[in-house]
């Protein structure tokens, strides 16, 4: 049933002619599979990435490209578009694994040299279980997995990436081992050096991938390179058994592996201790998809799929492993087919969550003015089909910045927008600077048709047309009040962001009335400036004074500003706001059982711990 919530939101701190505004907000519809998620016990949630909170069954998730053209039964951008497949070894850092292959294939579409991006960055600037005082980001446990969503922040900040010879990989095993520690400013310090425009997203219900969501896949491959995409994988050991191949080595095989074939279809399983798993797990394992074949029979997975098809993956548990079975004797245990996979388009959760990086390339901004620094983590849905949301921002440095671009988020394909600016903070006198339709959900950036300069308060308005779409989704970010939620502590900023349902009359975004609780969001709404050396004061007001100056900054409006955090607030009951909690992708280490000629023999690297799948 859908969870109906009526915001009489009232303007409490407010602006020249900003009015007091009665808006019908309601809380997204939560999908099943993230219910099916809040059921899980607290070990349980650690091990299992959270799904999409909002139910998207039914929505356009369409990306239009450049070329249409993905008829081909086969298609792999494994020789020219993305790197070779590495290794997370015991780390649980298959989500940065994954985002990062998405960025680095789009560099290479884009005709842009570039190695590997460094993983133990991503993972270290989004964590802050090992800074003391803590690093104001996600409230999360170094090595104990991620989201897309995590990522996303990550490179929207202008956090990263940066190149792995900055920070290697090897900083990640060197800490999980007592070898090493790190300080904050030695990683925050590090400069990005990708520029990501453009996020799509396709969050579908779980179940085999439908025949739009192949289509969009195989589109957005083909046009803009690899994709971030969770799978549920087993880390049942009692599972997998070793199949004789070529050379001396060994291909797994297991109730859902098939060598370099995989296919989860849901079902329930037993294990080892004979105890019954239950169905419907969902996604722990985060993977890139590289392409597609067609022609993949159904009797290539352990357990025959209803059609033919399959995902081509890069994963990253590296090529292969050798594993000594006895002193002196080694084996070596194929990991698919050097490295890569073929998942089926009837795996129940590889269509589920799907994101992809592109528009990149190395030409960064000098700064970035956002509120929303852990990203969008909730959509509200509005009872009307026109909404205005407006972000004021404070111009943080004394040199002439111009707008390179803005970006947003949309709930979804084919929604009107109509970008405006203002400057001296105004939400009134404010004028069109870029106008279009939405390609596909997640983030868009836009550049103005004009050049502007911002003045010391400025504001940045976008409009969202979504007549004849489903849900009037506005994706917001929120506070959690749980100290186990990433989201727990993410400070609010008052007074800076707003809704309207006519441009004119305004509601604070930090102050949603229900009842008598206060319900605080934020806009997700970014602006990327580059400094300029010019006379401009011909361009802005006359009441405005800007100097140039050398100096650049990534700037968090955050901070030096008074912030609300959102307290024990949040409604629990089922009618009421949830706290938005989010999940990780688990890096669990399995014990690989092999049985050979039908004896169990238990195996060990040299070494090292013998773990093979850490997800």
């Amino acid at each position: 049933m859908k969870k109906v919530i009526t915001f009489i939101i009232v303007l409490f701190l407010g602006l020249v002619n900003v009015k007091a505004a009665d808006i019908n907000l309601e809380i997204c519809e939560y999908s099943d599979e993230y219910l099916a998620w809040l059921e899980l016990d607290e070990l349980e949630k650690a091990s299992t990435k959270m799904p999409e909170m909002c139910k998207t069954s039914g929505l356009n998730q369409t990306i239009i490209g450049s070329s249409t053209n993905y008829s081909m039964s086969k298609f792999s951008l494994q020789d020219s578009y993305v790197l070779d497949v590495r290794n997370q070894d015991v780390s649980e850092a298959c989500w940065a694994f994954s985002t990062l292959a998405s960025i680095e294939s789009n560099l290479l579409k884009n005709n842009i040299s570039t190695n590997y991006l460094s993983v133990a960055h991503m993972e270290l600037l989004t964590q802050n279980s090992l800074y003391t005082p803590a690093r104001k980001t996600f409230n999360r446990t170094f090595n104990n997995g991620g989201t897309f969503y995590n990522a996303k922040a990550y490179v929207l900040n202008y956090w990263g990436p940066v190149n792995e010879d900055s920070l290697p990989f090897t900083t990640i095993l060197d800490i999980i081992n007592n070898s090493s520690s790190i300080n904050e400013s030695s990683i925050s310090s590090l400069t990005a050096t990708v520029d990501v425009d453009n996020i799509f997203e396709l969050n579908n219900e779980q179940g085999a991938c439908s025949t739009d969501s192949i289509n969009t896949i195989k589109e957005y491959l083909v046009n803009y390179g690899a994709l971030a995409a969770g799978i549920y994988f087993t880390t049942d050991t009692s599972d997998l058994t070793p199949v004789p191949s070529s050379n001396n080595t060994y291909d797994i095989k297991g109730k859902f592996l098939n060598g370099a074939y995989y296919y989860y279809d849901g079902s329930s399983y037993t294990n080892l201790s004979n105890t019954t798993v239950n169905a419907n797990h969902l996604s722990n394992h985060a993977v890139t998809i590289v392409g597609w074949d067609d022609e993949v029979e159904i009797n290539s997975f352990t357990t025959n799929s209803k059609r033919k098809g399959a995902w081509i993956v890069k994963n990253s548990y590296g090529k292969s492993e050798t594993l000594e079975i006895a002193d002196g004797i080694e084996v070596v245990i194929n990991l698919g087919d050097e490295g890569y996979y073929y998942v089926s388009y009837d795996d129940i959760n590889i269509c589920t969550n799907v994101m992809g990086f592109y528009d990149v390339d190395n030409n960064l901004s000098d700064n970035v003015y956002y509120y929303d620094y852990l990203g969008n983590n909730m959509s509200l849905v509005s009872a009307s089909d026109t909404n205005y949301i407006a972000n004021v921002f404070t111009k943080k440095s004394t040199n002439a910045e111009k707008i390179d671009k803005i970006g947003f988020m949309a709930a979804n394909a084919n929604i009107d927008y109509t970008v405006y600016y203002a400057s001296n903070g105004s939400l009134t006198n404010y004028h069109e600077i870029a106008s279009g339709k939405t390609t596909h959900a997640g983030f868009i950036s836009v550049i103005p048709n004009e050049d502007i300069y911002v003045t010391d308060k400025f504001s940045i308005i976008v409009k969202f047309k979504t007549e004849g779409i489903i849900e009037n989704y506005i994706p917001v970010a929120f506070s959690s009040n749980d100290i186990s939620d990433p989201y727990y502590n993410y400070e609010l900023t008052k007074g800076v962001s707003y809704i309207s349902l006519n441009g004119t009359s305004w509601a604070d975004m930090n102050e949603l009335r229900l009842n008598d609780t206060t319900i605080s969001t934020q806009n997700t709404i970014r602006v990327y400036t580059s400094n300029e050396q010019k006379d401009i004061s011909s361009e802005v007001d006359s009441n405005e004074e800007i100097n140039d100056s050398a100096s650049s900054e990534v700037t968090n409006p955050n901070e030096n500003i008074n912030t609300g955090a959102l307290g024990d607030t949040t409604p629990n009951n089922q009618n009421n706001v949830e706290n938005p909690k989010t999940g990780i992708i688990s890096g669990l280490s399995i014990v690989l059982v092999l049985l050979i000629i039908g004896t169990t023999i238990y195996f060990q690297k040299k070494s090292k711990k013998n773990k093979i799948f850490k997800i």
